[in-house]
């Protein structure tokens, strides 16, 4: 039996539950989730009193009011904090952002990158220094070599697991953004400043973990859209003012299909796809993510996160999750984040091997001690980080323009294959809505 839709949205993550909301007021809309809980890596757990955001740590900021305020009033209680991240560096926790925390390093480093950041303003300003033309050049450019290299070099190798001279500039807008030169200036004579001001600010659901926010989409589109989860697309037919979609033996129709799923994961759903699209697709690079979620009976370190560029500590970012959110007194929720090409040998080892290696590295940094650990638990993420390498921008522009032409929308940040925030997620998901509305 072939059911009959108005609009199918693929996937159920933060792009797919923001598009139903948004067209929750037209009639047959379904949503289908391969997995059995809707939320993509919007997911927490709580074990033991221990809330645990195990799709790894997201926290609510936006640029634009509109959008800020509506993520905020469909959760209804959150918390506001004012960011206290660090940066592990030399043994000593340094603020986040790194050139905002020069003032903690000591007097002869101050000096190596007040000296470094004049000469290479100086020859920027003459235009000595060529344009940059991939991410570790623009490190370079803008910051000078001993910032670069201190942090933002190896920590970013850390994260793209590439050298960053096959990292494109296209993505670093949004993401790192041009210091003022009087912050350096402060920085260095031992004045502390603020960076990174949009997120300066956040929220964090108060209770719950960030699901919270899932939910609360979900809560506000049940009865409405029609929301299928276990449900695995397998197949898109094209057809003549109609999309047949299929999630094994089951078949619906519909006037418009909406993706949100991983481009390549689509691509390969859609029958009949040419055979140099396939091709195409296999270039779409992307890092998967590993996360270890530790519950300990004893208070943690009063930060929200800490960031590590160390080449031989494996993960890249602890977040304090019990910072973020009122738990009980001297009981600590924190997970550690690491990226990792997919099926490395790292992604490879059994979640007990990953969970000694994590905490055996935790332990010898003093982040915690094994007899204060209550629950230890590892969940793996397939599709986490967007890799913006050089051929990006012209490979997802040729998939884009396929999807386009054979008439289907796609939006989200695996849907477009673009590192996107989660209010740019959903300001994705409110323009396609428009579009299709109009």
């Amino acid at each position: 039996m072939v059911e009959l839709v108005r609009v199918c949205i693929g996937g159920g993550g933060l792009a797919g539950l923001s598009l139903a909301y948004f067209l929750r007021g037209l009639n047959d809309v379904i949503l289908l989730e391969a997995n059995s809980k809707i939320g993509g890596l919007l997911k927490s757990e709580t074990t033991n009193t221990f809330t645990f955001d195990i799709g790894g740590a997201h926290i609510i900021f936006s640029r634009d009011k509109d959008i800020l305020n509506f993520i905020i009033d469909i959760i209804g209680r959150v918390v506001k904090h004012r960011r206290d991240a660090r940066i592990y560096y030399n043994g000593k926790f340094i603020k986040y952002p790194f050139e905002n925390g020069i003032y903690m390093l000591n007097p002869k480093e101050r000096f190596e990158i007040l000296l470094d950041f004049v000469n290479n303003l100086v020859r920027r300003e003459k235009g000595e220094l060529k344009k940059p033309e991939n991410l570790e050049e623009w490190f370079y450019y803008v910051f000078g070599k001993a910032i670069s290299r201190k942090y933002l070099v190896p920590y970013n190798i850390k994260i793209w697991k590439k050298p960053l001279r096959n990292i494109s500039t296209e993505w670093i807008n949004d993401r790192i953004p041009n210091p003022p030169i009087t912050d350096i200036l402060k920085g260095v004579v031992g004045i502390p400043t603020e960076g990174y001001l949009h997120q300066l600010e956040f929220y964090y659901p108060k209770s719950g973990g960030i699901e919270t926010l899932a939910r609360s989409l979900l809560k506000n589109i049940l009865g409405k859209v029609t929301i299928e989860t276990g449900m695995k697309i397998t197949s898109i037919k094209m057809g003549r003012g109609e999309i047949t979609v299929k999630t094994g033996s089951r078949s619906i129709k519909c006037n418009i299909f909406i993706n949100t799923i991983p481009l390549p994961e689509l691509i390969k759903a859609i029958d009949n796809t040419p055979e140099y699209m396939l091709k195409l697709t296999r270039k779409l690079k992307y890092n998967s993510l590993i996360v270890v979620g530790v519950g300990l009976k004893n208070s943690f370190k009063p930060y929200h996160w800490i960031y590590f560029p160390q080449r031989k500590v494996t993960f890249h970012r602890v977040a304090a999750i019990s910072n973020f959110t009122p738990q009980p007194v001297g009981y600590s929720s924190i997970i550690f984040e690491t990226s990792t090409p997919p099926n490395s040998k790292l992604w490879k080892l059994n979640d007990k091997e990953i969970t000694e290696k994590i905490l055996g590295e935790a332990e010898e940094l003093e982040l915690l001690k094994r007899e204060n650990v209550e629950v230890v638990k590892t969940w793996k993420w397939r599709y986490a980080y967007i890799i913006y390498d050089n051929e990006h921008s012209k490979v997802v522009s040729e998939v884009l323009n396929y999807l386009n032409e054979i008439g289907l929308y796609t939006t989200g940040r695996f849907g477009l294959w673009k590192y996107l925030n989660m209010d740019q997620v959903i300001m994705e998901s409110k323009k396609l809505t428009l579009k299709i509305l109009k």
